[in-house]
């Protein structure tokens, strides 16, 4: 691998993601510990690497309009050398027309695609000719939106349904823009002053934002200073109505940012479980980076009734979910099927009626899921409650343009 040059770290390690359909998250950060970029290059690749994942239907679809070769029949090495040079043209303004085109042309010699570099100069500067202008056809209008927002048709179509065409719009418009980072600040140990520069206060006390990927190998971070957690994670925390001393059940913790949260907001005991003993161990670590003393973790299966469990005042079910609320930072959810998804609201069904069993009496649970699909959230909870007629919920739908937050979906749950 070419350590120092960011935009043939980017083709390789694609070329690695769309074969192997690895979380691309992982996998950057792997690539980014094995080379030898500086700061600069660091964010340049990750932005190309990123970038190509988020709006690979878009850029697909110019390729398959100037190519006379099908997408299929391209070399795979061609076709990603052409998605980051069309990505630069398109998305990214500080690189210069010229050098996009050029220094794409030169990564075919780079990948031993030496007969292709005609090609891919021909296609870079014919669409450079036409200004950058590609017409998306009218027709079916999840497919059209599709090639505009780079979402799969199968997702449009199911926000659609459940929200109304003008509401999705936002949504995916939303989805395109540069996601924002939150952090908490670890209030055991440490004061804003101790945060690391480039942080904004929000109206959420001890929370901060910024615009830039926060560095987890900074001194501050490991030293335990904060947390990375998003608004609307904090805001589904904030939910329980804490008064401060309660024990707190946090059903499917991993990795651990809002058991974290909790735990520095309460007195008491926060019980945080998970069903993967490998999971467990990331929220582990993260207590033991933070220096937190009242989390007791615990490898358990939510849809299971564990006898050796107390009654909890508070609980804290954010339940496995499709994870359409958080395409913005997960590029790679963009392309899944909702058909993916159809076992998942009988899993929470079962986790939520399973929590349930160990809240005690005039006790709040706190249902949420990081999806904005309908099946998964409000159609739960009704399900629930026409089980249960002794109980009752408070929904809210928070929405990424909201607070420029991940999306999001928290039922406060009570007996009657």
């Amino acid at each position: 691998m070419n350590s120092y040059n960011p935009r043939y770290i980017a083709v390789k390690t694609l070329l690695y993601f769309f074969k192997n359909n690895v979380f691309s998250d992982i996998l950057l950060d792997e690539t980014l510990e094995k080379t030898r970029l500086d700061d600069t290059s660091k964010r340049f690749f990750t932005r190309l690497f990123y970038g190509v994942i988020e709006r690979k239907i878009t850029l697909d679809f110019i390729i398959e309009k100037y190519s006379k070769t099908p997408l299929s029949k391209l070399d795979p090495e061609v076709k990603n050398i052409l998605r980051t040079g069309i990505y630069q043209l398109l998305f990214l303004d500080s690189v210069p027309d010229n050098a996009a085109v050029n220094e794409s042309v030169k990564l075919c010699s780079e990948f031993r695609k030496t007969s292709a570099k005609g090609f891919v100069n021909a296609l870079l500067r014919q669409f450079l000719r036409d200004k950058k202008c590609y017409n998306i056809p009218d027709g079916d209008l999840n497919v059209s939106l599709s090639i505009r927002y780079s979402v799969n048709p199968d997702i449009i179509a199911s926000f659609i349904n459940d929200y109304g065409y003008e509401m999705t719009i936002g949504i995916l418009e939303h989805f395109n823009k540069p996601a924002v980072n939150y952090i908490k600040l670890n209030n055991r140990h440490y004061k804003e002053s101790d945060l690391p520069e480039g942080f904004a206060g929000t109206d959420l006390a001890e929370v901060y934002s910024t615009e830039k990927s926060i560095n987890t190998g900074s001194e501050p971070f490991k030293n335990g200073v904060f947390h990375i957690e998003d608004y609307s994670c904090l805001l589904a925390c904030k939910k329980l109505s804490l008064t401060g001393n309660e024990d707190i059940l946090d059903v499917c913790a991993a990795p651990g940012g809002k058991s974290f949260t909790l735990s520095e907001s309460t007195s008491g005991t926060v019980y945080s479980c998970d069903i993967s003993e490998k999971r467990v161990k990331l929220i582990e670590d993260g207590v033991k980076r933070l220096k937190l003393s009242n989390i007791k973790t615990l490898v358990a299966d939510g849809k299971i009734y564990n006898e050796t469990f107390p009654m909890f005042s508070r609980i804290l079910c954010d339940v496995p979910c499709s994870g359409l609320g958080v395409i913005a930072k997960k590029p790679d959810i963009r392309y899944k099927r909702t058909g993916d998804f159809t076992r998942l609201s009988d899993v929470q069904y079962n986790i939520l009626s399973n929590s349930t069993k160990y809240l005690s009496e005039n006790g709040i649970l706190v249902y949420s899921t990081c999806t904005l699909r309908k099946a998964e959230n409000e159609d739960v909870i009704d399900r629930f409650l026409k089980d249960n007629p002794e109980y009752k919920a408070e929904t809210e739908t928070i929405f990424p343009f909201d607070h420029n937050s991940d999306g999001f979906f928290v039922a406060v749950i009570r007996k009657i």
